[in-house]
C-alpha cells in the first residue's frame, strides 16, 4: 500500500472584483492564490509561494461580469488558473 508523501495545500488568499483607479466604470476579476507543499509525515513545510497576477485582465462593465449566472466572473477566475499553476511551480521549484 502506498502512503501519501506530500500534501499540496492551495488556497485563495484574495479574490474579488476591482476597477482601475482611472476607470471606475469598468471592472476586472482579481485573484491571489497561496500554496504550501507539506511533508505528510513530519508536517514540515517543504515549499510555499503566492501567485500574484502579473497583468490585469481585460475590463468590462459590471453588468456584463454578472450576466448569465456571472459568466464573466467565472471566465475571469478561470483565466488565472494556468498562469498561476506555472508561477507557483516555478516559485516552489516543482
Amino acid at each position: 500500500m502506498n502512503s501519501v508523501q506530500n500534501i499540496l495545500d492551495v488556497r485563495s488568499q484574495v479574490y474579488g472584483i476591482n476597477h482601475k483607479r482611472e476607470d471606475a466604470s469598468n471592472y476586472f476579476v482579481m485573484s491571489i492564490t497561496w500554496a504550501r507543499l507539506i511533508d505528510a509525515r513530519s508536517k514540515a513545510v517543504i515549499a510555499e509561494a503566492r501567485c500574484i497576477p502579473t497583468k490585469t485582465p481585460p475590463t468590462q462593465p459590471l453588468d456584463r461580469l454578472v450576466a448569465n449566472n456571472a459568466e464573466g466572473i467565472k471566465a475571469g477566475l478561470a483565466a488565472y488558473v494556468e498562469p498561476c499553476i506555472e508561477q507557483l511551480a516555478a516559485k516552489m521549484k516543482l
